[in-house]
């Protein structure tokens, strides 16, 4: 593998249109982390976790958009749990964001990281979140608009 590879498998992980500039920044330094992990291995690591990171934010600041108080909520559930009070797709979403939850705490709580070659495929399950979560059918707490 070289690093045209690593390239092209970034280059493919887009968010949706509706994602603000400063989240989809975000994004792109965790697929950027990706690809330099040529030179560095564990850059892998840091770009699968810097994603969640970034899930985490896209939660708060949709949250404040909608209005809502972020000062009391702590923690990424309590996060995802508000910002969807009404899920679109209770069973997908939650049992989704439940997956991404578990894979980010072994992360942030030092766990070793068994899966780096499956980090691309939690980055693609990271911005597939940030795309459902600015899609213009879901409002926070009020689940899909007719």
């Amino acid at each position: 593998m070289c690093i045209e590879d690593l390239h092209g498998l970034m280059e493919g992980l887009e968010l949706g249109p509706a994602v603000p500039a400063a989240i989809r920044h975000q994004f792109d330094v965790a697929r950027n982390a990706f690809v330099y992990s040529w030179f560095e291995h564990e850059l892998v690591t840091l770009a699968e976790q810097h994603s969640y990171g970034v899930v985490e934010n896209a939660l708060r600041d949709h949250i404040v958009a909608a209005g809502g108080d972020v000062t009391k909520l702590s923690g990424l559930k309590v996060l995802y749990e508000y910002a969807y009070a009404s899920p679109f797709n209770p069973s997908e979403s939650i049992s989704l964001f439940e997956f991404v939850r578990m894979l980010r705490n072994n992360l942030a709580h030092g766990h070793t990281h068994l899966l780096p070659d499956g980090s691309p495929q939690m980055m693609r399950l990271c911005a597939d979140i940030l795309t459902r979560l600015y899609s213009p059918r879901v409002t926070c707490g009020q689940g899909v608009q007719t």
